[in-house]
């Protein structure tokens, strides 16, 4: 079995491990441009306090170290403050808590080409879809995790 290494920007993706904290200001806000993953209010928040490149989808932020680039997940709330900038509105100010992807959604994980936990699923049991969100940047382009193929 080979397993695909997920690349952005040419440097490998991985998935984080531990959640990060990072605290939204009013100047994080004012000084970016809507529906762009990198001059957004959380990714200059990002950037302001870690001093790291950072590009913040709808559900998914990157954060650039020297030789990689991590990966979180984004939570509801922060993906609503996020479509709320996009559309035109603000992003509250506060400190905001970035978990790390579950299991299930990491690469190589069970949702990624490994058995399924649900053993009905392809008993005509459909399968969930997400909704399109009109009107905010585009979704991540690494969002569904490294694809395992088999040899």
């Amino acid at each position: 079995m080979t397993r695909r290494i997920q690349t952005l920007d040419g440097l490998p993706v991985y998935d984080a491990t531990e959640p990060l904290y990072i605290e939204v200001v009013k100047a994080d806000v004012k000084q970016n441009r809507r529906r762009d993953p990198e001059r957004c209010a959380l990714a200059a928040a990002c950037t302001r306090t870690l001093h790291v490149e950072a590009k913040a989808y709808l559900s998914r932020l990157y954060i650039r170290h020297d030789d990689h680039w991590l990966r979180y997940m984004l939570p509801e709330a922060i993906r609503t403050e996020v479509a709320t900038f996009d559309r035109g509105g603000g992003f509250s100010s506060g400190t905001y808590r970035i978990p790390p992807l579950p299991p299930r959604s990491r690469s190589g994980g069970v949702g990624q080409g490994g058995k399924t936990k649900n053993p009905n699923r392809g008993a005509g049991n459909p399968r969930i879809t997400h909704r399109d969100v009109k009107g905010v940047r585009s979704p991540s382009p690494l969002a569904g995790g490294a694809i395992e193929h088999k040899s």
